[in-house]
């Protein structure tokens, strides 16, 4: 076979047999450039090879000349049939009409909805178009809400810092509500204040059966030298964020550094605040006299915390007292077991009497 009978072939062959939406040729060969090209092959030195060139040429053209309507990408991310719950971040998402999810998602982008949304649709910095849909409700926090006509909402429509465009054939079953920020109901706050009192309360008591002598000294002090038992808590607070920081400047400290910050401090702090309740439940207890033993101080840890824990109710100022409490009580325990390690600690007279012993 000649040289020049390859370059018909391989001009055919370079020719990609099939296209994507992703990777769309350089050049399409459709309509009368393709006949030009089966012209220019049917000419060439070779006739041998010209039905092989047309008949790959011809598949060319074909694979060019698809619907258009098929060949355009999708706008939007489609649901995927059988999803119950869809979440789509950064990203837009459409609902065709005849889908169905349970609960739909949008943050920072659009959302078409033609489908059903059986309980919640929740739009997040975007705007969300609803056609035709079902939703069960809607919760849209800084966005934009367009009910277009035949939409219908089986709930409530809540609107954080944001807008609704409603159709007048849309339908809206429960009650629209706009509101500048989310509001906690007050029940909710209660129940949570009334099981933090639960568990500090129990823990108190756990430290007065576990360590009572311990935490009835630590009380006592806090009241009987209050300057030491505050020196204790600076160097205590400064000390210990100061190693945790310089932990941040080796690999292998990071790890420790955030123990340090993230449960060690909350743990001694914790521990400090049971303390300032026995602090303040001790005098209380010893005026109405209420004799407990040293050991087993229930009567003054029950006492004094429920008096912190309401105390902590008035607004910015109990929060700061519950937080200087629990930092000071933190600081007494730091100071007595200081005082205990140096009375444990032998004289030099001490010391040289059990050498002569």
């Amino acid at each position: 076979m000649r040289p020049w009978t390859w370059i018909p072939i391989c001009a055919a062959l370079a020719l990609p047999l099939r296209t994507t939406d992703a990777h769309p040729p350089v050049r399409a060969l459709a309509g009368p450039s393709a006949e030009a090209e089966l012209a220019r092959l049917a000419a060439g030195p070779e006739l041998a090879v010209a039905p092989v060139a047309a008949d790959l040429v011809r598949v060319q053209a074909r694979a060019q000349q698809p619907d258009r309507a098929r060949a355009q990408p999708p706008a939007r991310a489609r649901h995927r049939q059988g999803e119950d719950v869809l979440v789509r971040v950064n990203g837009p998402v459409y609902l065709a009409a005849g889908d169905t999810v349970s609960t739909l998602v949008v943050v920072n982008n659009d959302a078409r909805i033609d489908g059903v949304v059986r309980n919640q649709l929740v739009v997040v910095n975007g705007t969300a178009t609803v056609e035709g849909a079902l939703l069960g409700g809607v919760v849209a926090v800084n966005s934009r809400m367009t009910l277009g006509a035949g939409s219908r909402v089986e709930g409530d429509i809540t609107l954080v810092r944001s807008t609704l465009d409603r159709d007048p054939g849309a339908t809206v079953a429960g009650t629209i509500q706009e509101r500048q920020d989310f509001a906690i109901p007050w029940a909710f706050l209660w129940a949570l204040w009334f099981g933090m009192a639960v568990a500090i309360l129990v823990a108190g008591l756990l430290f007065a059966w576990l360590g009572g002598r311990q935490l009835t000294e630590a009380g006592r002090l806090m009241t009987g030298e209050v300057g030491p038992t505050l020196l204790a808590s600076l160097v205590l607070w400064v000390v210990l964020p100061a190693i945790a920081f310089l932990l941040f400047f080796t690999v292998v400290g990071i790890p420790l550094g955030l123990a340090v910050l993230l449960i060690l401090l909350p743990a001694v702090w914790f521990v400090g605040y049971l303390v300032a309740g026995a602090a303040v439940g001790l005098p209380i207890t010893r005026r109405f006299g209420w004799d407990e033993r040293p050991d087993r101080p229930y009567r003054s840890v029950l006492v004094g915390l429920v008096i912190l824990l309401l105390v902590a109710l008035i607004p910015v100022v109990g929060g700061l007292i519950a937080m200087v409490a629990g930092l000071w009580g933190a600081g007494a325990l730091l100071y007595r077991s200081w005082r205990e390690r140096r009375r444990g600690r032998p004289t030099g007279g001490e010391t040289e009497e059990r050498a002569a012993a």
